[in-house]
């Protein structure tokens, strides 16, 4: 559906701010290389279900592979930089993909006082249609309710990755979310998948716009 790339790093770390300025660091550094589009961090305020202790989302969209592969290379071979990763007190698992269904995540260009579901999905190759079906039936549920802002399902571009799908909700508050969650009409929507839900809500953190996109406004 899209032909952008969408890079998102789920962060583990026991130092929030060595973490977050390696992140404004990096980001920084790949806003000026072609190809980007927008860079957001996201930080966790609450987890459901989760399978990793993630206290932060990276969320880098490109305009193809072939740019986000260049800008990794770049970052590899700047010296401050390559220093910074290397003693990095951080674990990130990368997940790299692309937009499967929804309106398509641009954090950088909404607002920040909104909360944001980084939702996890694990999943093996053979379940991997079925829940894209479910997630569009749930999404249009969703969208009928008040404080919706718009979700995003992005499928993986390797299907040896162990996360399957990673889809971005925003809604305008938390309360309003729980609120649309807590209905049988939405239990019915995602039946058989349930278990498979691992949350995280997050606020929006920093964004990073493109160097280009910085000097339009």
């Amino acid at each position: 559906m899209s032909a952008t790339v969408q890079v998102i790093d789920l962060i583990e770390t026991e130092s929030l701010d060595d973490a977050e300025a390696m992140w404004r660091a990096v980001c920084g550094f790949l806003a000026t290389q072609p190809g980007f589009l927008s860079g957001e961090l996201l930080n966790t305020f609450q987890s459901i279900h989760p399978k990793g202790d993630y206290k932060f989302t990276s969320c880098c969209q490109w305009e193809s592979d072939a740019a986000w592969q260049a800008a990794r290379q770049a970052a590899r071979e700047n010296p401050e930089l390559a220093l910074r990763l290397r003693s990095r007190k951080a674990v990130f698992t990368a997940f790299k993909a692309e937009l499967a269904d929804g309106c398509g995540y641009q954090g950088s260009r909404g607002a920040l006082d909104t909360m944001v579901l980084v939702d996890v999905i694990r999943l093996d190759e053979a379940q991997m249609a079925g829940y894209a079906a479910m997630w569009g039936c749930a999404n249009a549920y969703m969208r009928t309710k008040p404080g919706y802002v718009g979700a995003s399902l992005y499928r993986t571009l390797d299907l040896g990755n162990p996360i399957k799908f990673i889809n971005l909700a925003e809604w305008e508050s938390t309360e309003v979310f729980f609120a649309a969650l807590d209905t049988p009409e939405f239990m019915a929507i995602i039946g058989p998948y349930k278990d498979d839900f691992s949350l995280y809500l997050s606020s929006k953190r920093t964004q990073v716009a493109s160097a280009a996109l910085a000097e339009a406004k």
